[in-house]
Parts: structure tokens; C-alpha cells; sequence
């Protein structure tokens, strides 16, 4: 149900987002296009405007004399660049081709022209000049007689009758030699004048040709197609942008009706999802989330957790559907007390096998008779007939805050003490979990401040060597060195074994490699035996050379995963590295498993060790292990030598090597 729900509101979402991206991407396109759009129209009609300019500002030269060639020159450049920033658009070469195309077939046109026109102002500027000049000069010059500059005078307007109409055939009967007698060639005006009527009359005909050139290329006509073309394809364009934009509103509308349905059904879903996110669904209990409301509520609560003994044993041997059962069989039982007790509570399921009951207003002892009756009540009652399967119970009860976390306290309290079923919490029990919370904390400093430090005590022959070192873990904490021992059971829980064992075995093997007279003897745990990374290595560093020099001690307690620990036995073996069983007969290992496992020393439990002087059982023991192990060529080391008397009645029964602190005790690197 949760699954369904959870995959409609995203499906709901994913529909809705995918809506808002591409309305959002369709808007950011079409806003783009219609920009860009404009703005090459723009450009296009400036071309436009700019040929239009550009003929007029010819033909204005052309007529008036006292036009400048700067406007010309300047309209040019821009024209030109205005085609150059055209060709580097890459909307107009993507969504217009073929305007594209027509442009650079405009631009060689108007390179063309370009040409044209400053050939025809390189004509048309003297042309000017000499005009004006003539006009000017008019008043200075010495014709031979008064009819000649009456002729002169004719010719003034004869010229500037020629630069308004442009007629070219009114030019050709001027006649230069003419008007050259007319003039008194000694005279400077005259002889300026003469000159410049020279050049009117040879720079007339070029200027004109260029002008016919100038207005004989198509450059407008170019333009009209670019902008025709333009605009058909613009028109094309907005038809599809209106139908994509009518495709969108349909879609919308079809994905609105969709939406609104999967609302409905949601809805009808959410309610389902409310009852299941506040009760158990295989117990139908109240949980956690709704103990936490009722909490709320309640002046002065007390809280009774409850929780079956070996539960996982039932699931594991019975199956997981006749565990599940067995819960609903225990909430069964649960809801019928809660009715025939004269107080108000809650019940509820909070995971697994882990089951509360909230009152308000009780005292322990209230509280305590509660649990003790339900307990009583279930336990006498056959769970599940058909296997005649019954159970046992634990509780815990708190009325301080945390309750849940106290009263989960209390819990582990009375399954740590078999004597009693229910446990009410106690301040004393904080300082426990303080207690542990310090030593993890001590643990990690150390860690980070490199401060597991390993210690080396010596193992002894029956002639007082030392036959090799054993490794021993310390922490420094403060100014004080203490055993890792204390810190073992912790770490494990934290998941901080692997450092300290990783520490270890990179600290011995700088040992080794340091002195290369020593041996080391390093313990390992079946957790280190079973850890990839620790495995790996050992494998990489203590195979080469160094194997013979090494040997691994694990904990007879600790080879109840046989086929590991003697797959890795093996491995190293062949390499040369010795092994021994540690605190051999503290456990209850057979020993057929430990002759399989085919390892080279048994040390002998301190237990049995330190009491051989006056206890003839504890002697009796070491005999038989002594013995054992001499018909399975194992050596033995007997641990805990912790006086001369022990130190020689374990020589006179056989034990090969010896350690304890009557021989040495242990001590850091720089004092071995």
C-alpha cells in the first residue's frame, strides 16, 4: 500500500514537474525565437533602409556639389559590418536557410558596389571641385574682351546645368580649345581655370559611367527577396508555435483530468496509509508513532515493555510464519487483559517481539502487578496448539524520562538476571551505559591519537629463555597505560574491533622488522579471522620472511566456526607461521576439533594453572592436557606463572614453555 502510494505521488509529481519543465522550455523557446526573430527583421529592414541611404547620398553628390563623401564612407562600413554580424547569427543559418543563402549572395553584390561607388566618388569629388572652383575663380580671370566673358559666363551655367540634369550629350559641346582663347594663358586664374574646366570635361564621362554602375546593381531587389523570404518562413513558423501551444493545453487538460483522478484515488489510499502509519498491521497494535501522541497526553505516565524470551529461536526453528502467529497470539492475549483490568492503558507493538503498555497515574507497585499478572496470565496459556508451543516473558518498567529508553533498559536488566521477570529502572543503571559511553569515547580518542599500544611479555623454556613474545594490547589514556581487555566487549559492539586489531598487527610488524632476533606471538579473535580486510592483511605482510617468526593465538571459545578458522590455519601454515589454542580448557572445544585443527601449541587456561600448588584437581587437569598433547605432538605453555612454586610443578609435569609475572612482566617495545 505504501509502495502504491508512494510510486502515485511521484508519478503525480513527475507528471506535474515534467508539465512546468516543458512549458517553461516551450516559453524559453519561443521567447528566443521571437527575440531573435525581431531582431534579424530589424537587421534586414536596416539593410534595407541603409541602400535607400546609400543611393540617396549618391545621387544628392551627384546634384549638389557641396554634399560631403563622409556620410557614404560611413554607411558603407556599417552596412558591411551589419552583413558580417548577419552571417555569424546561427538563428538565421538554422531556422531561415535560404534567407541565409540570399545573404551571402547580397553580400558579394554589395562588395561589388562597394567597389562601384568609391570609384565614382574618386571621380565625382574633383568634378566637384573644379565646379566650385570655376564658380569662384569666375570673377578673377582676364578673358581677351567683354563678349569672351559674357562666353565664360554661358559656360558657368552650361556646367551647372550639366551636374543637375546629368546630360552628358549638353557636356559635349564644350569645346576646351575654345574656351582656351578666350583666356590670357599668362594669367595664374587663368591659366587654374583652364585646368580645372580640363578636368570637368575628361572626369565627367567616368563619373557618370560609375554612377550607371552604382545604380545598375540589383543590391535592393536582393534585400526585398531576403525580407520576403523572411517573412513567409516567420509566418510558417508562428503556425507551428500556435499549434504546439494548442497541443499543449489539450495535453494539460487531458493530464488535469488524469491528475485529479489519482488525487481521488489517492486520497481514498491516504486514509488507509494514516491507519497503518499509527498501528502495527500484523498485530493491529498501536505503534511507536502512536505512542508518541498518547505520550502527550498523559500527566504522569509509566511505561511496561514487554518482550518474549528466545524469539528468534521460535523463528528460526519454527519458521517465520509461526513466529508471526505466536505475535498475533501475544496481542490477542494482550487487548483481553487491557479490557478486564480496572485501569486505563495503552498497548502497543513497538518492533519485532517488543510490546508496551502505557498507563497514567500508577505507582510501581500498580505497575509492577500489572506485568507480573500478564506475564502469569501468558505464559500458562498454550500459544499456538498445534506444536503445543508456549513462551516466557521478560519486562521492564520505567516512569522516568526517556521512558521507552529507560524501560529498555530495565528490560535487558531482568534478561541479564534470570531470577526475575520484570525490572524497574534504577539511576544505577545509567551509570553502566555512562561507564560504556566513556570507554568508546577513551577508545576513539586513542585511535585518533595513536595510542593503542602494543605490550610484549616474554614466554619462557624450562632453561629461563625467552622463546618469544607474546602481544598484548594497551591503551594509553591521559598518563595512564591500561589493558585493552576491559574495552573488548565495547569496541565489538561499536564496530571498532578492526581498528584496534589493524593497529596491532601494523605495530608488530614494525616490531619485527625492527629486531630481527624476536619472535612474536599475536591474539586474534574469530571476528578478525572472519574480516576481509584483516585476512588480506595478514596475507600480504606476514607470508613473506616474516612467516616464521609469527605466530596467531585464537581463543578456544572462539573455534565454533570451524571451517573458517581452519581454512585460514591452513593458509598460513604453509607459509611457516606457527598457531596456538588460547585458554585451552576455559571452554568447550572436543579435543578431536583442536587436533584437526592442527595447530602448534596449546596454552593452557590461568585458571587451571594458578591454583596447581594447592588444588590437586587444577593438577590433575594440567596432567591430562600435558599428556594430550605430547601423544598429538602439540607443545604446551602454561599461563598465569605467578610464583617459583607454580613455575615448578608445571616444569615437572611436562609443560614445554611458561608465562606469567613471575617470569616477566609485560613491557613496551623500547624495554625488550
Amino acid at each position: 500500500m505504501k509502495k502504491a502510494i508512494a510510486f502515485k505521488l511521484s508519478f503525480i509529481f513527475i507528471i506535474a514537474f515534467f508539465i512546468v519543465g516543458f512549458i517553461y522550455y516551450f516559453h524559453k523557446i519561443s521567447e528566443d525565437y521571437f527575440i531573435n526573430s525581431n531582431k534579424v527583421l530589424f537587421d534586414l529592414n536596416t539593410l534595407k533602409r541603409n541602400e535607400f541611404k546609400l543611393t540617396y547620398n549618391i545621387l544628392y553628390i551627384n546634384f549638389y556639389i557641396s554634399k560631403s563623401n563622409d556620410d557614404i564612407a560611413k554607411l558603407i562600413k556599417r552596412q558591411s559590418e551589419l552583413i558580417d554580424a548577419l552571417l555569424k547569427n546561427d538563428f538565421l543559418k538554422n531556422f531561415y536557410p535560404s534567407v541565409y543563402k540570399e545573404l551571402i549572395i547580397y553580400k558579394k553584390a554589395f562588395k561589388k558596389k562597394k567597389k562601384f561607388v568609391f570609384e565614382y566618388l574618386k571621380y565625382a569629388l574633383p568634378i566637384n571641385n573644379s565646379i566650385l572652383f570655376l564658380s569662384n575663380t569666375l570673377p578673377y580671370v582676364t578673358p581677351v574682351s567683354e563678349n569672351s566673358r559674357y562666353k565664360l559666363l554661358r559656360l558657368i551655367s552650361k556646367i551647372i546645368l550639366i551636374q543637375i540634369s546629368n546630360d552628358l550629350e549638353l557636356l559635349k559641346t564644350i569645346k576646351f580649345e575654345e574656351y582656351a582663347k578666350l583666356l590670357d594663358k599668362k594669367n595664374i586664374y587663368n591659366k587654374a581655370f583652364l585646368n580645372n574646366l580640363r578636368i570637368l570635361l575628361e572626369f565627367y564621362p567616368k563619373k557618370n559611367y560609375y554612377l550607371n554602375k552604382v545604380l545598375d546593381i540589383s543590391t535592393l531587389k536582393i534585400i526585398e527577396k531576403m525580407l520576403n523570404g523572411y517573412l513567409i518562413n516567420a509566418n510558417k513558423n508562428i503556425i507551428f508555435f500556435q499549434k504546439v501551444l494548442i497541443a499543449i493545453i489539450i495535453i494539460i487538460l487531458i493530464l488535469f483530468i488524469f491528475i485529479s483522478i489519482l488525487v481521488y484515488k489517492l486520497e481514498i489510499n491516504l486514509k488507509k496509509i494514516t491507519y497503518l502509519a499509527n498501528y502495527d498491521q500484523l498485530t493491529e497494535l498501536k505503534n511507536r508513532v502512536s505512542y508518541k501522541d498518547d505520550l502527550e497526553k498523559f500527566k504522569k505516565p509509566s511505561l511496561i515493555i514487554l518482550d518474549i524470551d528466545r524469539f528468534k529461536n521460535i523463528n528460526d526453528y519454527f519458521g517465520n510464519k509461526i513466529g508471526d502467529e505466536v505475535l498475533v497470539s501475544f496481542a490477542r492475549e494482550l487487548k483481553k487483559f487491557a479490557s478486564i483490568i480496572p485501569y486505563k492503558i495503552e498497548i502497543y507493538r513497538f518492533g519485532s517481539d517488543e510490546f508496551g503498555i502505557l498507563a497514567d497515574n500508577l505507582d510501581i507497585d500498580d505497575m509492577l502487578r500489572i506485568a507480573h499478572e500478564f506475564i502469569k496470565q501468558v505464559e500458562n496459556k498454550v500459544l499456538i496448539e498445534k506444536y503445543d508451543l508456549s513462551i516466557s516473558v521478560s519486562g521492564g518498567i520505567s516512569q522516568q524520562k526517556p521512558l521507552l529508553e529507560n524501560a529498555d533498559i530495565a528490560l535487558k536488566e531482568a534478561k541479564n538476571d534470570w531470577k526475575r521477570k520484570v525490572v524497574v529502572f534504577k539511576n544505577e543503571f545509567n551509570k553502566k551505559i555512562e561507564e560504556n559511553l566513556k570507554k568508546v569515547d577513551e577508545i576513539k580518542k586513542a585511535l585518533e591519537n595513536d595510542n593503542i599500544i602494543p605490550y610484549f611479555q616474554g614466554i619462557f623454556d624450562k632453561n629461563g629463555n625467552i622463546y618469544k613474545y607474546e602481544v598484548l594490547g594497551r591503551v594509553k589514556v591521559g598518563n595512564e597505560i591500561r589493558s585493552i581487555f576491559p574495552y573488548l566487549q565495547v569496541v565489538k559492539e561499536n564496530k571498532m574491533y578492526y581498528h584496534i586489531t589493524l593497529r596491532i598487527l601494523e605495530k608488530s610488524l614494525e616490531v619485527l622488522k625492527k629486531k630481527s632476533d624476536i619472535n612474536l606471538s599475536i591474539n586474534l579473535a574469530l571476528e578478525d579471522i572472519l574480516d576481509g580486510e584483516i585476512k588480506s592483511f595478514i596475507f600480504e605482510n606476514f607470508c613473506d620472511s616474516l612467516a616464521k617468526r609469527v605466530g596467531f593465538e585464537i581463543l578456544e571459545s572462539e573455534i565454533g566456526n570451524y571451517d573458517e578458522v581452519d581454512e585460514f590455519i591452513k593458509r598460513l601454515k604453509t607459509k611457516g607461521v606457527s598457531f596456538a589454542i588460547d585458554d585451552f580448557g576455559s571452554g568447550y572445544s572436543s579435543f578431536v576439533r583442536i587436533v584437526k585443527l592442527k595447530v602448534d601449541y596449546i596454552k593452557i587456561d590461568g585458571s587451571i594453572i594458578k591454583n596447581i600448588d594447592k588444588d590437586p584437581t587444577s593438577l590433575s587437569i594440567l596432567k591430562t592436557i600435558v599428556n594430550f598433547a605430547k601423544e598429538n605432538n602439540l607443545k604446551t605453555v602454561a599461563e598465569f606463572i605467578h610464583n617459583k612454586e607454580v613455575f615448578e610443578i608445571a616444569k615437572s609435569v611436562g609443560v614445554d614453555y611458561f608465562q606469567g609475572f613471575y617470569l616477566h612482566k609485560p613491557s613496551p617495545f623500547e624495554k625488550i
